[in-house]
């Protein structure tokens, strides 16, 4: 087991392993590409992994399971290149006319801009 703290990302996580505490100590064990293949031992001394005792511990378990499994799967159900936001002409013509206002564009580069998104 990993002595210190490691922090994994939710981007870099490809599955969770969970196992409840009966007998035996439970795990929760957080699955990367670059973790390879857990043995039969190796989920309770991984450093990936999260071991804990009792049953009355095995219902924290399963909610921190849950959560783990649902942030993976929003981040990889997530659309590529994230959000891309469409700005109508109307919209881009007001900005437009704001910064015309201020002074920052001249009446001919507003012109310009309003030519071109009104297609004349």
């Amino acid at each position: 087991m990993t002595q210190g703290e490691k922090t994994i990302y939710f981007k870099d996580a490809i599955g969770v392993q969970y196992k409840p505490s009966s007998i035996a100590d439970g795990y929760i064990q957080i699955e990367t590409a670059a973790g390879g293949v857990s043995t039969s031992n190796s989920q309770y001394s991984g450093e990936n992994a999260i071991q804990f005792s009792g049953k009355k511990s095995n219902e924290e378990a399963e909610i921190i399971v849950a959560y783990i499994r649902k942030q993976i799967e929003e981040i990889k159900n997530a659309p590529v290149g994230g959000i891309v936001q469409q700005v109508s002409a109307a919209e881009e013509l007001k900005n437009f006319k704001e910064l015309l206002d201020m002074g920052v564009i001249t009446q001919e580069e507003f012109d310009a801009k309003k030519n071109k998104l009104l297609g004349l």
